[in-house]
């Protein structure tokens, strides 16, 4: 009988730290929400976290389109403008970003338990 090999498991998906921009607009959130397959990821801004490739890419493609329309002319498409943009600061591992998650969610949960749903820390 021939001997079964072992698969070597795939690798880790590429995590980034980043740092998303400020609110840039009154309408916009006060946290980046970034959902991917159900499963959401909540950032704050102008703070570094580190995010898997497949977060930094559902924030590449939250946009919206921007028009011009001058009198007598249909309306004209002028370009894309990104809901979330973010500068990258540099790659980061698996295991820093699990580390974060695990603190983000460790204090989510105590703050919840503490105020309830409704509690923004910002507002003290």
């Amino acid at each position: 009988m021939p001997e079964v090999k072992k698969t070597q498991e795939p690798p880790q998906e590429k995590c980034w730290r980043v740092i998303f921009n400020a609110k840039s607009s009154p309408n916009d959130t006060e946290d980046v929400i970034l959902s991917v397959n159900g499963e959401s990821l909540v950032c704050r801004r102008e703070v570094e976290t580190i995010i898997p490739d497949r977060y930094r890419e559902c924030a590449d493609h939250a946009t919206f389109v921007t028009f011009r329309q001058l009198p007598d002319k249909p309306r004209k498409i002028m370009g894309r403008i990104k809901k979330y943009p973010y500068q990258v600061v540099t790659e980061a591992t698996w295991a820093e970003y699990e580390n974060m998650k695990a603190e983000g969610t460790k204090s989510t949960k105590e703050a919840i338990q503490k105020h309830g749903y409704d509690y923004d820390p910002d507002m003290e």
